[in-house]
């Protein structure tokens, strides 16, 4: 069984977020992570996901905590964003999350990039011809073409 230490040190080295899920398979009881909740040793930030106090709730912090409470990958407009493929408006951010469900999504269009499943850059362009205008669209696809991120 885990103790409350081992679960912080695991917080710790995840951005000080972890999920209940997490805390739980490490084997802390829930009653005693229900406790320490009570006591201010964690934040319950959203369903399901927790931080220690002091953690920032940063749009991309929030987002990595998204991506792995759900065991999702991240992509469209956020999945721009982190490959810097600049202009792409900033609308979805957790907790006012936006899931879309691919269902032809391939292991060679995720990539990782600081530990976080992201599409690549083409798969990130074609998501993003759903979701933008065609000017728009255009604008971000000529920034990763300049940048190298597609060719």
């Amino acid at each position: 069984m885990s103790t409350t230490g081992e679960v912080i040190d695991y917080a710790k080295r995840h951005g000080g977020i972890i999920t209940t899920r997490e805390a739980l398979t490490l084997g802390l009881p829930q009653s005693t992570l229900t406790r320490r909740v009570s006591d201010g040793i964690f934040v319950r930030i959203g369903r399901g996901l927790l931080a220690l106090p002091g953690t920032s709730t940063r749009p991309d912090v929030m987002l990595r905590a998204a991506g792995r409470l759900l065991g999702a990958v991240v992509s469209h407009q956020s999945a721009a964003r982190i490959h810097k493929m600049e202009p792409v408006p900033g609308t979805h951010v957790f907790p006012g999350l936006t899931v879309h469900q691919s269902t032809d999504l391939l292991p060679e269009h995720v990539m990782a990039v600081g530990g976080q499943r992201i599409t690549t850059p083409p798969r990130t362009i074609l998501d993003l011809a759903k979701v933008l205008g065609a000017k728009r669209l255009e604008r971000v696809t000529d920034n990763a073409l300049a940048a190298g991120l597609v060719d």
